[in-house]
């Protein structure tokens, strides 16, 4: 019997649906950074278990991905929104959980 952390668990089950996909996109860093902010900004991510941009690492490691292509992975910068809720409120749109669902999408 294998005890897995909760973050672990999630890593796995990450690369092991990810793996295919990403061994046919491996020498396409968009599609990396795409898969970073994909996982950071999904609505209901838990950052306590593990980073986007950590998990997207090691599957560009399991994959054998080049050391340069996975360091460059790890200090790629995510860029913000231009919009934030204050703005939004700003303009009179009412906050709440709906603003939260446009401004993650």
């Amino acid at each position: 019997r294998c005890k897995l952390s909760n973050a672990e668990k999630s890593l796995a089950e990450f690369i092991v649906k990810m793996r295919d996909e990403a061994r046919a996109n491996i020498d396409r860093m968009k599609y990396f950074k795409d898969m970073i902010l994909d996982l950071e900004k999904a609505p209901g991510h838990n950052r306590k278990k593990m980073g986007g941009r950590e998990m997207v690492v090691e599957l560009a490691k399991y994959i054998r991905a080049s050391p340069q292509f996975i360091e460059e992975i790890g200090l790629w910068e995510m860029p913000e929104f231009p919009v934030n809720g204050r703005d939004l409120m700003g303009t009179g749109v009412k906050g709440g959980p709906v603003m939260r669902k446009v401004l993650t999408h």
